[in-house]
């Protein structure tokens, strides 16, 4: 597979959205339940969590890709 810069573009965002991801729950018990800012961790703590997701496809897209003999080679011992 030639490289393509989708999913290389792909993968800086998934990556960029797991550290966000990490650090709104860093802070997740820090705050009140009733503040503005638990409002704001909880939708930004919900809009990175597509980064998990997104680089178990790109593993699968890359590890099962046909033209790789590699993988074949050792699965088959």
């Amino acid at each position: 597979m030639k490289r393509s810069i989708k999913y290389d573009l792909l993968r800086i965002t998934a990556c960029f959205a797991i550290v966000l991801l990490h650090v709104s729950n860093s802070y997740w018990y820090v705050v009140d339940v009733d503040s503005q800012e638990f409002a704001v961790m909880t939708v930004y703590n919900s809009f990175t969590r597509f980064g998990v997701p997104v680089f178990v496809m790109l593993s699968g897209l890359f590890v099962l890709d046909p033209e790789k003999e590699f993988y074949r080679f050792r699965l088959g011992q």
